[in-house]
């Protein structure tokens, strides 16, 4: 009865698991990820929360922002301060939900992430010489309100002088904790 299984053996993976995120919370320099690299950084009570990774031509990053739910102040946003400083960037952005729709575009100091702060954030980071963007796609909770609204937001950095060599800081219109997952795709 407690003999052999009469079950077929497990089949070996046919691909070995990637290695688990690198966890730079306590970092104070630059991390340079190689392709297909993920690392994460956890955040309490912060407005500005530098990511501390280095950056290079010709590579794309997948931000994941993750942070609890409650309302946000109204009509202030989420953004990507490359290098650390707010740049002049032009953005277009999309919120939708229960208080309707808005829709909008202009100048904007750093790359425009998401409306009010972020309870779930997906970013693709692009920077290429002809081109450094940010394309957004997730859910906030607007000021003063039980609801959640949708936000698309695409920014582009203009400015083909100056090299993006750190991803930068994302900035909060208010103090929020939560985690962010950085992988670098190209």
């Amino acid at each position: 009865m407690y003999g052999k299984s009469s079950f077929p053996p497990r089949p070996k993976r046919p691909y070995p698991l990637p290695p688990a995120p690198l966890d730079i919370t306590s970092m104070l320099t630059d991390y340079l990820l190689q392709q297909g690299e993920t690392v994460f950084k956890t955040y309490i009570a912060s407005t500005a929360v530098p990511l501390r990774v280095a950056i290079t031509d010709k590579t794309q990053y997948e931000l994941t922002i993750t942070g609890p739910y409650f309302a946000s102040a109204a009509t202030t946003y989420t953004y990507l301060y490359p290098n650390g400083a707010a740049p002049s960037c032009t953005s277009d952005w999309w919120t939708g939900g229960a208080a309707g729709n808005q829709y909008g575009q202009g100048t904007t100091g750093g790359l425009m992430l998401c409306y009010a702060s972020p309870i779930t954030l997906r970013t693709l980071v692009s920077n290429y010489p002809g081109g450094k963007s940010v394309t957004s796609q997730g859910v906030s909770c607007a000021s003063g309100a039980n609801y959640h609204q949708s936000n698309n937001c695409i920014s582009d950095w203009q400015d083909s002088a100056t090299p993006w060599t750190s991803l930068g800081t994302i900035v909060f219109p208010q103090a929020q904790t939560g985690t962010i997952v950085i992988r670098r795709i190209l």
